[in-house]
This record gives structure tokens, C-alpha cells and sequence, in this order.
């Protein structure tokens, strides 16, 4: 009896040890415990192609870190979205965080984890193997790349002058330290003067 006792101790120690964060659900898991789950379904890739990774975890983040340039692919889009559910005064959160992305080389690469901020810890999980299909590159695959490569670093770099309008509301701003900040309001005829360049 005393061998039973003490191995169910050991499984439940185990089990809230945090040691074990990629399962297929967070059920019957110590939800004190933040835990994050990388779900990749392709295999591989064709250059140029897109694809996306999501992450799933068992807690709200206060806040994440923006997927850094990288010279191996290009994010193409990022969403979230967070539940909580309620069971037998149980509530179990649930956040998900997905980037879709476009490989610009046709060498496989390590996409690197998110870092995801929670009472001023951090959390990591693993980089996941992007497997791309290597082909020798077109003449017309440099000029691409050349291209997107040289689009990434003007708008990377500090100090671009960037115009946000809607509707009769308008300003102009500069790009500094990862952030848009505002030097001005546009009034109505520049606004207006931007709405007649668009629609040409």
C-alpha cells in the first residue's frame, strides 16, 4: 500500500512540475502553471510560399514581442484571440497567437518563439524547424527578393515620415523605436489633397 501511495505522489508532482507543456490539451494540467503549445501542420514549404505557426497557451499574456526582422522570412500577418471557460467554478483560459509567414530563402531555418510577458515573467517554447523545398533561384526570384528585402529595411528604419487617415481625420507621424508617434494633425485640405493622389 505504502509503494501505491508514494508513486501517485510522484505522478502528481510530475504532472505540476511544468516539465511537460506540449500535450494535446491543457485539461487535468495545473492551470497555475503557463504553458505554451506550437502547432505547425506543413512539413515543408515551397520558397515564396506562405505558411503559419499558432501557438496556444493556458494564460493571458500582459503583453509580446513582435517577431524580430529576420533575414530567413517575412511575417505576412499576426491575430490573436483569448476565451475563458467556466467549469464547476473552474475557469480555464485559453490565448492564441498565429503568424503567418513567407519563407525568402531556399535554405530551411529555425522560426524563432514569440516572448510572451506575464507579471513580469517571461515565457519561451522552442523554435520550430521550417523545412523549405530548395530549388535553384530564378533571375526573376533575386529581383523578388532583392525587392521585398530593401521594402523590410526602409520601413524597419527609424524616422520614416508616415500619413494615418479615416474619414475627415488625419495625421502625420514619424516611425521611432518600434512605434508611430504623432508630430501633427493634418487639417481638411491636406486630407483632402491625399483622398484625390489615392484615387487617381
Amino acid at each position: 500500500m505504502k509503494t501505491i501511495i508514494i508513486s501517485l505522489i510522484l505522478i502528481s508532482v510530475y504532472r505540476c512540475s511544468g516539465q511537460i507543456p506540449f500535450l494535446p490539451t491543457f485539461s487535468g494540467q495545473c492551470s497555475d502553471i503557463p504553458q505554451i503549445k506550437t502547432q505547425h501542420l506543413d512539413d515543408s514549404i515551397d520558397f515564396g510560399g506562405n505558411d503559419s505557426i499558432t501557438y496556444t497557451l493556458n494564460f493571458n499574456p500582459d503583453s509580446v514581442s513582435n517577431i524580430n526582422k529576420n533575414k530567413n522570412f517575412h511575417i505576412l500577418s499576426s491575430r490573436n484571440s483569448s476565451s475563458a471557460t467556466t467549469v464547476n467554478k473552474v475557469t480555464e483560459t485559453k490565448s492564441t497567437y498565429t503568424y503567418k509567414f513567407s519563407p525568402i530563402t531556399s535554405n530551411s531555418f529555425k522560426f524563432p518563439s514569440p516572448i510572451f510577458y506575464k507579471n513580469g515573467k517571461t515565457y519561451t517554447t522552442d523554435s520550430v524547424q521550417i523545412k523549405v523545398k530548395h530549388r535553384d533561384l530564378t533571375v526573376e526570384d533575386f529581383r523578388k527578393l532583392k525587392k521585398s528585402n530593401q521594402i523590410n529595411d526602409f520601413f524597419a528604419s527609424d524616422n520614416i515620415l508616415q500619413i494615418a487617415f479615416k474619414d475627415n481625420l488625419g495625421y502625420l507621424g514619424v516611425w521611432k523605436n518600434g512605434k508611430f508617434e504623432i508630430v501633427k494633425e493634418l487639417d481638411k485640405n491636406q486630407i483632402k489633397k491625399i483622398n484625390k493622389i489615392i484615387k487617381k
